[in-house]
C-alpha cells in the first residue's frame, strides 16, 4: 500500500483535498461531547481541552476540513469497541472499525484527501476495565492486535478510495 502526506507548501498540490479524523479522543472534534460525555478541563465541544491536531493540521498543509469530516470517538479502540460505551453503556460510541463501517454506505475519498488515524490508546486502557493488569506481555499483545487493527482500517479505507494515511500510534 502506498500512501503520501505532504510537507512543506502543499497548497497547490492539494488544494481541494480535505482531511478525515478517524480514531480516538486525540482526533475527536465533537462527536462524544454530542452525545453527553465531557472529559474534566473539556470545553464542552471535544473530549479533550480544546481543537485537536486534526483540526489545526488542514490549514497548515493548506487543505480542507468540515466539522463532518470528523468521524472519531474519545475512547475509541482500534477494533470495534470504545471504551466510554463499556464504561457508560452506550454503545453509540464508536471504535474505529465502527467508525468505519458507518461510513462505507456514502463516502468516497478523492486522490488529495488526507485521512488522519490515532487509535491505540484506548486499546490498553480497555485491559484496565477487564479488571486486568497490564503485563509486558499482555502489552506486546495488544501492540500487535493495534498494528493489525490500523492495517486493516487503511486497507478498508483505500477501498473507499483513500490514498494519503497518517496513522498515529501514542
Amino acid at each position: 500500500m502506498a500512501g503520501s502526506v505532504c510537507f512543506g507548501n502543499c497548497t497547490s498540490a492539494h488544494a481541494q483535498g480535505q482531511v478525515y479524523l478517524f480514531g480516538g479522543s486525540q482526533l475527536d472534534n465533537g462527536n462524544a461531547a454530542a452525545l453527553g460525555y465531557h472529559n474534566a478541563g473539556s470545553d464542552g465541544v471535544h473530549f479533550m481541552n480544546g481543537p485537536t491536531y486534526g483540526e489545526y493540521l488542514p490549514s497548515l498543509l493548506g487543505l480542507g476540513f468540515k466539522p463532518s469530516n470528523g468521524y472519531a470517538y474519545g475512547g475509541a479502540t482500534s477494533g470495534t469497541a470504545n471504551v466510554v460505551a463499556s464504561a457508560f453503556g452506550n454503545p453509540a460510541y464508536l471504535g474505529l472499525q465502527t467508525q468505519i463501517g458507518a461510513t462505507a454506505a456514502g463516502l468516497r475519498f478523492t486522490p488529495s484527501d488526507l485521512i488522519l488515524i490515532n487509535a491505540a490508546q484506548d486499546d490498553f486502557i480497555a485491559e484496565e476495565f477487564t479488571g486486568q493488569a497490564l503485563t509486558a506481555a499482555s502489552a506486546i499483545t495488544i501492540g500487535n492486535e493495534v498494528a493489525a487493527n490500523n492495517a486493516t482500517a487503511v486497507v478498508r479505507l483505500t477501498a473507499l478510495g483513500g490514498r494519503n494515511f497518517v496513522v498515529a500510534t501514542p
